[in-house]
């Protein structure tokens, strides 16, 4: 790993949103999300593509809660297709501009208590 180099410090949600490509509409659930992205699960392949809309308000959250950015990295599975987004620069990730839904930082989750003899 290079010198100075940081692993993104990625949470597990699970919240209900749409992607919008050009005039199409798509509901996904995201699964993952950290400051520059996200992980995507759709029932349907959705094309990589240069800009996208990801919509993640709703009556909790407003009428809209917009990130933009780019679509790659997509992959079939046995229930439909996980894509990643990377969000622009202007539209960057943070729990204070939005709290997904069952928000979960996996660092802090600990293994089984070890039994006491």
């Amino acid at each position: 790993m290079p010198r100075g180099f940081q692993i993104p410090k990625r949470f597990l949600c699970s919240h209900l949103a749409s992607i919008r490509v050009s005039d199409k509409v798509w509901p996904v659930l995201i699964e993952e999300i950290w400051r520059e992205g996200a992980i995507l699960e759709c029932e349907e392949e959705i094309p990589q593509i240069e800009f996208a809309e990801l919509d993640c308000g709703g009556p909790f959250f407003g009428d809209k809660l917009i990130f933009e950015g780019r679509l790659s990295r997509a992959s079939e599975h046995e229930f439909g297709w996980r894509t990643e987004m990377t969000f622009s620069a202007g539209t960057l990730w943070s729990e204070k501009k939005f709290r997904p839904s069952h928000l979960l930082d996996p660092r802090k989750v600990k293994g089984p208590a070890k039994k006491q003899l």
